[in-house]
């Protein structure tokens, strides 16, 4: 499942890159449904749909942490912990 969410992620990095491009060169909200369709593409290569992926994707950098889920974040985290998370892929 881990190749799944880093192959997402970037699917998802590149998605992000392309938005960033057509904002600048437009400078408004530009027709981005182009590059939607490509990370759909992306998407439906996948194991999970978007939103299973965000929570696959937060549990695994729970893990990465030190915890073994998200319950275990919640009760044992410090503010250490928490900004580490918020600091890592979303």
């Amino acid at each position: 499942m881990a190749k799944d969410i880093i192959k997402t992620r970037k699917a998802i990095d590149k998605y992000r890159k392309n938005h960033e491009k057509l904002e600048h060169a437009h400078g408004k909200a530009p027709d981005h449904s182009s590059i939607y369709t490509a990370l759909k593409g992306k998407l439906d290569e996948g194991t999970f749909d978007l939103d299973e992926f965000f929570v696959a994707s937060e549990l695994m950098n729970i893990q990465n942490l030190g915890f073994a889920d998200k319950a275990d974040f919640e009760s044992r985290a410090t503010q250490a912990d928490r900004a580490a998370l918020a600091a890592m892929w979303r």
